[in-house]
Order: C-alpha cells, then structure tokens, then sequence
C-alpha cells in the first residue's frame, strides 16, 4: 500500500479544522457534558457518588419531619377528607340537578 502526501495533507488539514471547532472545557461543563469539578478526574465518580448519598440522606431527614396529615389540616393545608367528600357530593347533585332541569340528563 502507498502511501500518498497530499491525503496526509489534506487529512492533517481536516482534522486541524475540527479541533478547532471543538468545543472548550467551560462549554461542555454549561451544556452539562463534563462534570465541574476540581477534584481529579479519577476521583470524579467517588465524587459524584458522595454527593448522591449526601442527598439521599438529607431527603430522608426531611421526611423523617414531615408533617402528618392531621398537622397538615390543622394548620389548613389539607381539608378533612370527610368534609370534603360531602361537599363534593354536594356539587355533584347540585350539578345532576341543573342537567336534569336542562334537559341534558335523564
């Protein structure tokens, strides 16, 4: 097989436009391809790993003190189930009434 120069070139010259058309580190960390991190790239996974388990462990702690639910409609954030099925029944018969005298709902 010969070897032809000018393909050399021509291949040396494409590849020269390519890496320079490469995206930088900083780019690819803001598109969220390369971690930012300032730790060693072999140590990058541990890393990644640590700040997962961190995470877990924070998110179990704050449901751990989550409010139950009778805190919750205590403090107004929910409504009692009960009430509130009636008042759904409520609505619901309101409503079947008002299709019926309509002429909707036979």
């Amino acid at each position: 097989m010969t070897s032809n120069p000018n393909h050399h070139a021509e291949e040396a010259s494409k590849l020269e436009k390519l890496l320079q058309g490469r995206s930088d580190v900083k780019e690819l960390q803001e598109k969220g391809i390369l971690k930012n991190s300032t730790a060693a790239p072999a140590l990058q996974a541990a890393q990644a790993e640590l700040i997962k388990h961190q995470l877990e462990d924070r998110l179990e702690g704050k449901l751990e003190r989550r409010p139950d639910r009778a805190e919750l409609e205590r403090l107004g954030i929910l409504k009692d189930d009960a009430e509130d099925a009636s008042v759904t029944q409520a609505k619901k018969e309101e409503l079947e009434k008002q299709l019926k005298a309509d002429g909707i709902l036979k």
